[in-house]
C-alpha cells in the first residue's frame, strides 16, 4: 500500500523455520521501518511492515527484505500509484460496472429474443455453437490466468492444485445440476389420473 506516509508492506513466510526481517533496502538504500507484530515470522505467519520512504508517482521502486539469517527477499514496484481507499464514490462505481457487464448484456439479449424464434433449427444450431465456442474460449483463458497467479502465490498454499480442484468442482456441480434438471422435465408424467374426464371421440 502507498500513501502519504509511505510504504505498507504486508508480508507473509512461506519457510518452514521462523524469519525475521532486520533491515530493509529500498532503491539501494537502507530504511528504517515498524513491523506489526514484532519479532520471528512463523511458517504462514503475516506482518505489516511500515517504511516511511518518500516514494515517487510513476516511478520504479525495488524492495530488499534481509532476514536475520542473510537471505534477501526482492518485491519491485513497477510503477508507483497511490493506494485507493474505500469511499462511497468508488462503491457506486463498482456497482455501475456489475450493472453494465451483468444486467446490461442480459437486456440486449432478452431484446433479440422473439427474433429467435422466427430462425430456423439451422440458425439456432450456429448460435448454440457459437455460444459454445466462446465458452470454451473463456474457460481456457481463465484457467490459464489462474494457473499464472498461481505461480506467484505461496508454495505452500498449492495454487495450482486449488485451480484444478476448483475447476473440476464447478464442472461436477454444472453437470449434476444439468441432468437433475433433465430428469426433472424429460421424464414422464406420473399421478392419479382417476379425476380427469376423457371426451368421448
Amino acid at each position: 500500500m502507498l500513501n502519504e506516509e509511505g510504504i505498507t508492506l504486508l508480508v507473509r513466510a512461506d519457510g518452514t523455520e521462523p524469519v525475521q526481517i532486520v533491515q530493509i533496502q529500498i532503491d539501494g538504500a537502507y530504511w528504517v521501518f515498524s513491523q506489526n507484530p514484532p519479532g520471528a515470522l512463523p511458517r504462514l505467519g503475516t506482518t505489516q511492515i511500515s517504511i516511511p520512504y518518500p516514494w515517487v508517482k510513476d516511478e520504479t521502486h525495488a524492495i530488499t527484505l534481509i532476514t536475520r539469517s542473510g537471505l534477501t527477499f526482492e518485491h519491485v514496484i513497477e510503477v508507483a500509484v497511490p493506494t485507493p481507499g474505500f469511499s462511497l464514490t468508488r462503491l457506486l462505481a463498482y456497482a455501475l460496472l456489475g450493472i453494465y457487464v451483468g444486467v446490461v448484456p442480459v437486456g440486449l439479449g432478452l431484446l433479440f429474443f422473439p427474433y429467435l424464434r422466427t430462425l430456423g433449427t439451422r440458425g439456432l444450431q450456429f448460435l448454440l455453437a457459437l455460444t459454445i465456442g466462446l465458452l470454451a474460449f473463456l474457460l481456457i483463458d481463465t484457467l490459464q490466468e489462474g494457473l499464472e497467479l498461481a505461480t506467484d502465490a505461496l508454495a505452500a498454499f498449492q495454487a495450482s492444485a486449488l485451480v484444478w480442484l476448483a475447476a473440476g468442482l464447478s464442472l461436477y456441480v454444472a453437470a449434476g445440476r444439468g441432468s437433475a434438471s433433465g430428469q426433472s422435465t424429460g421424464g414422464p408424467a406420473t399421478g392419479d389420473l382417476s379425476g380427469v374426464r376423457h371426451r368421448p371421440a
